[in-house]
């Protein structure tokens, strides 16, 4: 499972809880991670300033891949899919 996944499970994260999915990693390492996502709109803070996160879907390359997905497994109809 990735950091991504986890947020999704979770629907609030801590960088702390990246533990799980980054075995062996430091506290700073995951806090970098955590910085990284956040700046690609991928997690976002739940409130200005707050150091717990939910999944962000201001990125467009993780809505590309979640309309993909659900392309990919019938629920968007041929005739509304993108050449």
């Amino acid at each position: 499972m990735g950091i991504l996944n986890l947020a999704i499970e979770k629907t609030v994260v801590k960088a702390s809880d990246l533990s799980s999915v980054m075995k062996g990693s430091k506290p700073p390492q995951r806090t970098y991670q955590v910085r990284k996502l956040v700046d690609a709109g991928m997690l976002r803070p739940i409130v200005e300033g707050a150091r717990q996160y939910t999944i962000g879907f201001d990125n467009s390359f993780l809505v590309r891949g979640v309309i993909r997905a659900l392309s990919d497994n019938g629920f968007i109809p041929s005739q509304v899919e993108m050449p």
